[in-house]
């Protein structure tokens, strides 16, 4: 059971390492508004998770907080995954859009009424 526990922590510090440098290195860098956002729900969400974590293991693993653990682990990998979304390059096709978009005029030219 002790190689377990062992290997569960040895995992969680590699995680919460990993994570704390995404955090660290992209609030480092300019990046969009968003970015920031999906980073810092990363890194919340991970402390979060670490905390769970601790209560679990020094109360003696209640269902109810191995279970919330269990939770965490899930809305932790979500966030992680929404937050690496963002942060990926887009194809040269979704540049191309966004390139049009910015030359579409949005309404259009006003149109007068002549007698």
């Amino acid at each position: 059971m002790s190689a377990v526990q062992t290997n569960h922590r040895m995992l969680a510090y590699a995680t919460y390492g990993s994570i704390l440098m995404m955090f660290l290195v992209g609030f480092g860098k300019v990046l969009p508004g968003h970015v920031k956002v999906a980073l810092v729900l990363a890194f919340g969400m991970a402390n979060v998770q670490a905390a769970s974590g601790i209560t679990t293991v020094l109360r003696a693993s209640p269902l109810h907080e191995a279970l919330t653990h269990q939770m965490c682990s899930l809305m932790l990998l979500s966030t992680v995954l929404y937050a690496l979304h963002t942060l990926r390059k887009p194809n040269k096709a979704v540049l191309r859009q966004l390139k049009l978009a910015k030359n579409v005029t949005i309404g259009g030219p006003k149109l007068t009424q002549t007698n």
